[in-house]
């Protein structure tokens, strides 16, 4: 009988990673019929019980006090969950690169949080005399497993399923199942992954039973000749035996042989093939396997357009016996080879249009429902992405079957991320095995994945001798994949500097960097000769208000050879829903399932009663603040402003108008399917205003080809700003996206404006009354604007050089953030000017007025002359000279802000939109005419910061319930009118905390910085700088 538990650290001890666990396979269940196999419920099956439901809980300080075998006074607990989000007394914690204890491996703390769980079990009396196992998806973080008071086993990693074997443990009554949970191990040595400390059983549970003798794995690898056509697909079966006393095959082994029997099934259910072929009862003959090759002279290729899936069936049977069980896994063809510096996929070299993505649930942390799954592949199809890297883990295996089936390529990573322990991990010996492990493990869990084209052996771990056995593993054993490593990149020990020259490319097939700014990989494009593909893991960090420059990446992928794409880091900000108001502590309570909606609606209102939580808000000792808050998506997968962008500038079709012909050349940049099933339209726009619009046919062009379309346009006006629409959509729905859904788009300029007639100065009347608008002045400002007496500008329009810093700007409570803008302005003072000297000076045609503005960097810092004229037509013109101290960093901005009076809500404007945009993210914003209101230019970014920015602005109009006042620029304009001051952003940390204010504040630009994604990446490009120098520009007002 094993000991009743075990007594020593073992989770101190990363030589030992597991007792008792069965070998990792493919998760295959056995059915009883083909049928049901092929229809491949798990619940149809008489020999699959799942254990999700209510379980017992108690939550012990450390792994010392916590007995397994005997009773305590329980609550109760959803399985699977993480106990961390249930108000267990033990919260979520998240940091980023630096453990959440004193980094000593394999030391973890002695307060060491330790969950039992407990339930009951009782086996049906049809497994009677065959082996009943019980599969663990996931456990955080590592876990000791009891039946009936004695240990089963034990296991480490915490995103791979671990499975025992119960048989010799249960009894005919009703069985106690237990489950020892410690939170801290030195697996989480492994797992320091920028993502939130969970802890507890958070995938299914489950049990299901096999014959004595059983299929314990299967290999169903496809491969696609993309010059013939064919297909080839190899399988491999591996059976093993029941060693125990009792069941009639130990100590002597088999007394007989078995037949696999192997046939492929179209996705119509059509038999293609059936092979049969018989395993030695003797290992010394085939080792227990089958192999079968199944050679097919027509295929259809699965890939990301057409994820085309077969059916295997498998049948183990005894030779001439029964069959002992039925499985099915559903496959693909299709073939991963690098050729000339390019990923070819079925031959096409496609280009990754990927995305980073942590499992995250607002309301149930690290367990992640189906149905939220789905929504998140249907959220990357419709918005171009192709691609996604597991960062850094394996994901649920439904993630897999879901990205198979609707068509994604998965970059599958192993679970091992070691920031703080970066240059020693990969060298040190104790953790060889472990980290073997953590990818081997994985890769014969998910080989049969048509959907996985590249093994990642994990993130930020560096480079070195531990990594070896495990990558030369995979070349053997991981099927028609590549390998990625991006430790391989480093020359040193240390993480920083990358060095693509190596003489072991064996060990990383992919040159893939991290945050490489756009010049380095054009330079690198240019003139390096290594013959891997450039594929960047990670970039365009999207933290907050963000993915400035993604033009110029995308521009440079689509011209430079070798340059195949790459992931944003990453998909959905891991916000946590938290009540506004509530203290940070060790604790959480999640809302209840039917209250989640509701919350969720209240973290996007400015002021709501619940806003989405980061680190330090659960009083984490340790913690790497809002850096966990860097999703193109929101919690509640609401698409951040950004996400336009990227599907534009990756949109599957392009076109050009061809102004001589007046024709339209639609390119498909598609990699395999013909343009098919899309509905085309067109719209003329003049000054922003559709005027004309109508349909066209778009004809089947095959990939990379192009196609002239007549668009039989009406006469265009002689006058005004003409611009042509043209859009495509689905003409009917598809598995990830209803008819009508727009595809891709784009947008020409057939006219330009004429320039306007010139406008006579009237005289300055003493009243600086002029139409309906009048002006009061105020230490060389104006401070008031009213329309036929009314006060519509309450404010001095002041000079605006600063914004409520993003945080690609500089982390604010982050002093290693120092060299960053946001603190350079902080430092020079830019956030708090202050007017040294100012004058007014009346003429007979213009006012002149002079302000100047000292800070802490200079006393002398703005110099700002403005000429305010009146015009014949009703407007009057702000002619405004700004001379900068060169000294001073670049700017935020430079523009002028007003609050105009309540009741001014009304917005429309002639410019990009008609979601925000800046200099650097503007593609993705067509010109236009847009109504909108103040309120509904907020964007609730998580850590409130600048927002709400549109750019090419010709005019914009600002209404209340009688008066309309109009502004327009000699230049395009940028502007932004919130219901928040850049202060009132820059001091909330949360959107809980922010009041939004009856006024509305008004920002207008001449120049506005570029968003880059500094926060951990590149800061802007040089030309969306703005710089410390002499502008010039003019803007008009009129109502």
């Amino acid at each position: 009988m094993p000991t009743p538990y075990v007594t020593h650290r073992w989770w101190e001890l990363p030589e030992l990673q597991e007792i008792n666990r069965l070998p990792a396979h493919s998760g295959l269940i056995p059915y009883a019929d083909a049928t049901s196999a092929c229809r491949g419920v798990r619940n149809e099956s008489p020999w699959f019980c799942s254990l999700n439901g209510t379980w017992n809980f108690k939550l012990f300080d450390r792994p010392e006090a916590c007995d397994p075998t005997t009773e305590h006074e329980w609550r109760e607990i959803p399985v699977p969950s993480n106990w961390t989000m249930h108000g267990t007394g033990d919260g979520p914690w998240y940091t980023n690169m630096v453990m959440p204890f004193e980094c000593a491996p394999p030391r973890v703390p002695e307060d060491n949080p330790t969950g039992l769980y407990q339930t009951t079990l009782s086996v049906p009396e049809d497994w009677s005399g065959r082996r009943v196992i019980v599969h663990f998806g996931g456990v955080e973080s590592c876990f000791e497993v009891y039946l009936n008071g004695a240990l089963v086993g034990m296991a480490k990693d915490c995103r791979l399923p671990s499975e025992f074997d119960l048989t010799d443990f249960l009894t005919e009554a009703e069985n106690i199942l237990a489950v020892k949970v410690i939170r801290w191990s030195d697996g989480s040595y492994m797992e320091d992954q920028d993502h939130w400390w969970m802890a507890g059983i958070y995938r299914d549970v489950f049990l299901f039973s096999t014959a004595p003798a059983y299929l314990e794995d299967l290999s169903a690898q496809g491969d696609f000749d993309p010059k013939t056509g064919a297909g080839a697909l190899s399988v491999v079966g591996k059976i093993n035996f029941d060693r125990g006393p009792d069941r009639k095959i130990a100590p002597a082994g088999p007394k007989k042989n078995y037949c696999l029997t192997a046939r492929l099934l179209d996705a119509d259910g059509g038999l293609l093939m059936s092979h049969t072929q018989t395993i030695s009862q003797h290992y010394r003959q085939t080792q227990y396997r089958a192999a079968i090759d199944m050679d097919l002279t027509t295929v259809q290729p699965w890939s990301c357009e057409s994820p085309y899936r077969y059916l295997l069936h498998v049948a183990l049977a005894e030779e001439d016996g029964e069959t002992l069980a039925h499985c099915a896994v559903r496959t693909g063809f299709r073939r991963v080879e690098i050729k000339d510096r390019q990923i070819l996929f079925n031959g096409a070299p496609v280009l990754i249009k990927g995305v980073n993505r942590h499992d995250h649930d607002d309301a149930t942390g690290k367990f992640v429902s189906r149905e939220r799954m789905i929504q998140d592949i249907k959220l990357l199809k419709q918005h171009n992405f192709n691609a996604v890297r597991t960062s850094h883990y394996p994901n649920d295996p439904q993630w897999y079957d879901l990205c198979d089936e609707y068509g994604l390529y998965i970059m599958d990573e192993a679970n091992l991320e070691s920031h703080e322990c970066y240059w020693s991990m990969p060298r040190d010996p104790r953790w060889e095995n472990a980290m073997f492990l953590r990818y081997a493990r994985m890769i014969l869990r998910d080989r049969n994945h048509p959907c996985i084209f590249a093994w990642s052996v994990g993130n930020e771990t560096g480079n070195g001798e531990n990594f070896e056995r495990a990558i030369r593993w995979a070349r053997e054993n991981g099927g028609n994949r590549l390998i990625h490593h991006e430790g391989e990149t480093k020359k040193d020990w240390s993480q920083g500097g990358a060095q693509f020259a190596t003489a072991a490319t064996w060990m990383n097939d992919l040159v893939c960097p991290m945050y490489f700014h756009v010049d380095a990989m054009k330079d690198w494009a240019d003139a390096n000769q290594d013959p891997r593909p450039f594929v960047a893991c990670e970039y365009s960090h999207a933290m907050g208000n963000s993915n400035g420059n993604l033009k110029e990446y995308w521009d440079l992928i689509h011209e430079k050879h070798g340059l195949q794409g790459g992931f944003i880091w990453d998909w959905v900000d891991q916000g946590i829903l938290q009540a506004a108001g509530t203290a940070p502590i060790r604790d959480h309570q999640a809302p209840a399932a039917d209250l989640v909606a509701e919350a969720q609606s209240e973290c996007h209102k400015p002021g709501g009663t619940w806003h989405w939580a980061y680190g330090g808000d659960f009083a984490e000792p340790i913690h790497d603040l809002q850096f966990c808050i860097n999703g193109m998506i929101w919690p509640d997968r609401t698409p951040h402003p950004a996400m336009q962008e990227f599907k534009h500038l990756v949109q599957p079709i392009i076109s050009e108008w061809l102004a001589d012909s007046q024709h339209l050349l639609v390119t498909s940049r598609q990699y395999f399917l013909p343009l098919q099933d899309l509905n085309g339209t067109w719209q003329l726009q003049q000054n922003g205003e559709e005027i004309a619009n109508g349909s066209f046919d778009v004809p089947a062009i095959l990939p990379g080809e192009s196609a002239q379309i007549s668009l039989n346009l009406p006469v265009q006006p002689a006058d005004g700003e003409i611009h042509l629409m043209v859009r495509f959509s689905l003409a009917q729905s598809t598995s990830w996206a209803e008819q009508g859904h727009e595809l891709a788009w784009d947008q020409f300029q057939l006219a330009a404006p004429s320039p306007p007639a010139p406008s006579l100065q009237a005289l300055l009347p003493e009243s600086l009354t002029h139409g309906r608008l009048s002006l009061k002045i105020a230490d060389g400002a104006v401070c008031e604007v009213r329309i036929d007496g009314s006060v519509a500008v309450t404010t001095p329009i002041e000079l605006n050089v600063w914004r409520a810093g993003l945080d690609n700007d500089g982390i604010r409570q982050r002093s290693s953030h120092r060299e960053r803008p946001l603190f350079r302005w902080e430092d020079a003072g830019l956030d708090a000017l202050t007017c040294v000297a100012n004058s007014a000076t009346p003429g007979e045609n213009v006012l002149e007025l002079q302000r100047i503005y000292a800070c802490t960097a200079s006393e002398r810092a703005f110099v700002w002359d403005q000429q305010i004229c009146f015009l014949d037509d009703g407007r009057i013109a702000f002619s405004n000279t700004i001379q900068c101290d060169e000294s001073l960093p670049s700017l935020a901005r430079m523009g002028v802000s007003f609050s105009l009076a309540a009741g001014y809500e009304q917005l429309s404007w002639f410019g990009r939109g008609p979601h925000e945009n800046y200099p650097d993210r503007n593609a993705g914003a067509p010109l236009g005419l847009y109504h909108s209101t103040v309120s509904d230019q907020y964007v609730p970014y998580i850590h409130p910061q600048e927002h709400g920015q549109k750019t090419d602005v010709r005019w914009l109009a600002l209404n209340n319930s009688t008066d309309s006042l109009k502004i327009s620029g000699q230049e395009h304009l940028l502007f932004s009118a919130l219901h928040h001051s850049a202060r009132d952003l820059f001091e909330a940390n949360h959107t809980s905390e922010l009041r939004p204010r009856d006024a509305t504040i008004v920002s207008l630009d001449h120049q506005h910085r570029g968003l880059g994604t500094g926060s951990c990446g590149p800061q802007t490009l040089e030309k969306y700088e703005v710089a410390p120098t002499r502008y010039a520009f003019t803007w008009y007002l009129h109502a």
